[in-house]
C-alpha cells in the first residue's frame, strides 16, 4: 500500500497580477523520486516552498503527512555550526575542506550545505538545484547518497544527467501548469516528443476541417443568397396557378439551404481548437560593437603560477586562448578555475593581455541580489 507524503489539491498561486501555476491535484508518496523541471521563472522553487510550508497558497490545500528536510538555492553560511551534528564521513566524501567559511569557493559552500542538509534524517527531502557549481565527482557522490534515501524526494534540477540517474517521476511546470510524467528525463522527453507528434495532427487535421466547414458554409450562403433572389422576382410577378407549386418546391428549397448554413456554422463554432505547441524562442546575443582584435592569441599565460591562501594551485604553466575560440575551464571544485578568471581580469604577473581586449564578466554569485533596487537598476549598475 502507497503511503501519502503530500498532496496538493486545487491550488492556485499568483505573484501580483500574474498566475504563477494552477494544480488540479498533485500527490508524492513514500519512495517517489520527483524531478521538478520547467523554464526559469515557472515557479519551480515556489513549489517547494509552498510543500515544506514556508509559504501559502492564494488559494487550495497542501496536505502533509511528513516532515522535510529543505536544501534552499540561495542561502549564506557564516561558519561550521552544529558540528557534532555533522554527518563528516560525507564530508569527506564530497572533499570540502576544513577552511573558514569566507574561504571556500562556491562549489565547497555548496557542498557544505548539502552535507549539513543531509546529516539529518526526515522522511521527506526537498533540494532546489543541488548540483550548483558541484564539479562531475561532486554529483556523483551526491546521486549515490540519493540512491540510499528512502524516504519521498522531490528535487529542482537543470542536470539531465543527475535527473536520468534519480528521478521516478518528473512534475514539468510550464505556462502555469503542472503536468506529471511518469519515468526519469529520458522518459520524459520521449512522452513529449510523441505528445508532440500527436498535437502536430490533431492541429493539421483541426485546420483541415475548419477550411473545409468554412468553405461549405461559404457555397451554401452564395446557394441561398441566389436562391433568396430568384424567389424575390418571382413574387413580384403575376404567378398562374400551374405555376404555383413549382414556386412553393423553390420556397422548400431556400429554406433548406438556410438550414443546411445555419447546421454547418453550428458545427464549425462547436469544433475543438487545437492549437500548435509553441517552440521556445533561442537566446541569441547581439555581436559585440568593441574594435576588432587581430592577435591570433589575445590572452596567454608564460610561466604563470597561481597561489591562493598559501596553496600552490596551477605550478608555472604556460597556455594561450586563441582568438575566437569558445574555451570551457573545468577541474574539481577549489582547484583554482575562479581564481584563474580573476588572475587574467587583473592582469596579474604571467598573463600577457593584448591591448585591445575589453572583458565583460559574469561572477559566480553575481544573481545572489542583497540590494533592495529593481533588477534593471541592478543589472546596469553592474554591467
Amino acid at each position: 500500500m502507497e503511503h501519502l507524503s503530500v498532496k496538493l489539491t486545487k491550488i492556485e498561486h499568483r505573484f501580483g497580477a500574474k498566475k504563477i501555476f494552477s494544480i488540479d491535484s498533485l500527490s508524492a508518496y513514500e519512495g517517489d523520486r520527483i524531478g521538478i523541471i520547467g523554464p526559469n521563472g515557472q515557479g519551480k522553487s515556489t513549489l517547494l516552498k509552498l510543500i515544506k510550508g514556508e509559504m501559502n497558497p492564494d488559494s487550495g490545500k497542501v496536505q502533509r503527512e511528513i516532515d522535510f528536510n529543505f536544501f534552499t538555492q540561495i542561502e549564506e553560511i557564516n561558519e561550521w555550526t552544529n558540528l557534532e551534528e555533522i554527518d563528516w564521513e560525507l564530508v569527506a566524501r564530497l572533499s570540502v575542506p576544513k577552511n573558514p567559511a569566507s574561504t571556500l569557493s562556491g562549489g565547497e559552500e555548496n557542498k557544505y550545505r548539502l552535507a549539513q542538509t543531509l546529516s539529518s534524517y526526515k522522511p521527506g527531502l526537498l533540494l532546489d538545484e543541488p548540483t550548483t557549481h558541484l564539479d562531475r565527482k561532486s554529483i556523483q557522490t551526491l546521486i549515490e547518497e540519493l540512491r540510499c534515501y528512502y524516504g519521498t524526494l522531490l528535487f529542482v534540477s537543470h542536470d539531465r544527467h543527475f535527473l536520468n540517474q534519480l528521478a521516478t517521476k518528473i512534475w514539468e511546470i510550464d505556462a502555469g501548469e503542472v503536468k506529471e510524467y511518469v519515468g526519469n528525463y529520458e522518459d520524459y522527453c520521449k512522452q513529449k516528443e510523441l505528445k508532440n507528434l500527436v498535437n502536430q495532427r490533431e492541429a493539421a487535421q483541426y485546420i483541415k476541417e475548419k477550411k473545409r466547414l468554412e468553405s461549405a458554409v461559404s457555397k451554401k450562403k452564395e446557394q441561398a443568397e441566389r436562391s433568396t433572389k430568384v424567389s424575390t422576382k418571382k413574387s413580384q410577378q403575376n404567378i398562374r396557378p400551374d405555376r404555383l407549386s413549382s414556386s412553393k418546391q423553390k420556397d422548400t428549397v431556400q429554406k433548406n439551404l438556410q438550414k443546411s448554413v445555419t447546421a454547418m456554422e453550428s458545427r464549425l463554432a462547436q469544433l475543438e481548437k487545437v492549437e500548435r505547441f509553441e517552440k521556445r524562442r533561442e537566446i541569441v546575443f547581439p555581436p559585440s560593437k568593441i574594435q576588432a582584435v587581430h592577435n591570433k592569441f589575445p590572452i596567454r599565460g608564460e610561466a604563470f603560477q597561481l597561489e591562493r591562501g598559501g596553496k600552490l594551485l596551477i605550478e608555472s604553466c604556460d597556455f594561450q586562448f586563441p582568438l575566437g575560440k569558445r574555451i570551457a575551464i573545468v577541474g574539481e571544485n577549489g582547484s583554482g578555475k575562479t581564481s584563474l578568471l580573476q588572475s587574467i581580469l587583473n592582469d596579474e604577473e604571467g598573463i600577457v593581455i593584448s591591448p585591445k581586449v575589453l572583458f565583460a564578466t559574469y561572477h559566480q554569485m553575481s544573481y545572489k541580489m542583497v540590494d533592495s533596487q529593481s533588477l534593471l537598476e541592478f543589472s546596469m549598475k553592474h554591467t
